[in-house]
């Protein structure tokens, strides 16, 4: 039996596939089984001709849609299904976004399974890991079915992929919503071209109830953004208060993300705002109130008045992200912001003094104790 990762394609930019489809197809190789892809939509021969190339998966299928068809998730999951019952699938997988959320409990209702979400950790066929309680607990799922229907928290898998020969690529029948069904009309993608995607960002700029106005937003979140190619987030009361769209939400309720630097910018810490940015490999937290509880959970912490410290921030011009990493330390940038010297307060037990020491982040270097500073 093979395993099925249903593929989401990228409509903008220069990819025709988003990498969070690479975290899924890394997720499913501890089950030591043939890897199928599919994916449908209006630039999926360009999609299945790089699949075709990923190591690790073993057949591509796509069906072609007309480039401007919304894909209408009920439609969609009767289309999966017609071609699943074809074929002998153990697993079917999606990631845990917004197209996977939607399109597999509405596959695994028409195959009569019960669906997995958000999976952390797949142990084997039938055990899989998952949060609960806003991340605080793992729960360790055991399911015996005939098809195993999962979305995938691809925040905790790694998207990095390795060049293979072409493997077959299958040619099915187009993809077209029956006339009968309601249909909603596309009207334009309101997304910023040039902002990073925040499933794939390697930089977010956060904010939350620090930040007390629109024009705030607008004068430091979005020109910090900009400076770093960082994708925009925020917490729950940000999304409320209009600065930006629900697109932008991370949370529990939100988007889960896992760059290599988070910069929460006035946001207290809520767990329900943690759950959706724990894997995160470094974090900067901005806050003027030295009790926040995201200082607990923040590599650097900054009590300091977000008004003074971002524009030090937006005019230091330091690249950060390079390939596969931070192109500088975190360290550095903060300091060459021009911030000034900044005075551990709290955790005398860590031996950094000032942002002005030089320390290169490694992977070695993460679940090493946090600190916290203020600005002197």
């Amino acid at each position: 039996m093979a395993i099925l990762v249903v593929v989401e394609g990228k409509q903008k930019g220069g990819q025709t596939l988003s990498p969070v489809n690479f975290a899924v197809i890394n997720a499913v190789q501890k089950l030591s089984q043939p890897v199928h892809a599919i994916v449908v939509g209006g630039r999926a021969a360009d999609c299945a001709t790089q699949l075709s190339t990923i190591k690790g998966v073993d057949q591509v299928f796509y069906a072609e849609t007309p480039s401007d068809h919304w894909q209408v998730p009920e439609q969609l999951a009767v289309f999966l299904k017609d071609f699943i019952d074809t074929r002998d699938y153990s697993h079917i997988v999606a990631a845990a976004n917004f197209v996977g959320k939607n399109l597999i409990p509405r596959l695994a209702a028409l195959l009569g399974s019960e669906p997995v979400s958000e999976v952390i950790n797949i142990i084997d066929g039938e055990t899989f890991e998952r949060l609960s309680y806003a991340g605080r607990l793992v729960e360790t799922w055991v399911v015996k079915q005939e098809h195993q229907l999962l979305t995938v928290k691809h925040s905790h898998f790694s998207s990095d992929y390795q060049r293979q020969p072409p493997v077959s690529v299958v040619k099915l029948d187009i993809f077209v919503n029956q006339p009968e069904v309601r249909c909603a009309q596309w009207l334009k993608n309101i997304d910023s071209e040039d902002r990073a995607d925040l499933s794939t960002a390697k930089i977010i700029v956060a904010a939350g109830a620090g930040i007390a106005t629109k024009d705030e937003f607008e004068h430091l979140i979005k020109p910090l953004a900009k400076a770093l190619n960082a994708g925009i987030g925020g917490s729950r009361i940000a999304v409320d208060k209009g600065y930006c769209g629900s697109g932008g939400l991370i949370g529990q309720t939100g988007k889960s993300v896992a760059p290599a630097l988070y910069i929460a910018i006035g946001i207290s810490g809520a767990n329900q705002h943690l759950a959706g940015m724990q894997a995160s490999k470094y974090v900067v937290a901005i806050n003027n109130d030295a009790q926040a509880p995201f200082f607990q959970h923040a590599d650097y912490g900054l009590v300091a008045d977000a008004k003074a410290v971002v524009p030090a921030l937006i005019d230091a011009h330091v690249a950060i992200v390079g390939v596969g990493g931070l192109g500088c330390p975190v360290s550095t940038y903060l300091a060459g912001a021009g911030i000034g010297k900044l005075t551990l307060i709290d955790h005398d037990s860590v031996s950094l003094t000032n942002l002005h020491r030089q320390v290169l982040f490694t992977e070695s270097d993460i679940g090493k104790p946090k600190a916290c500073y203020r600005s002197a």
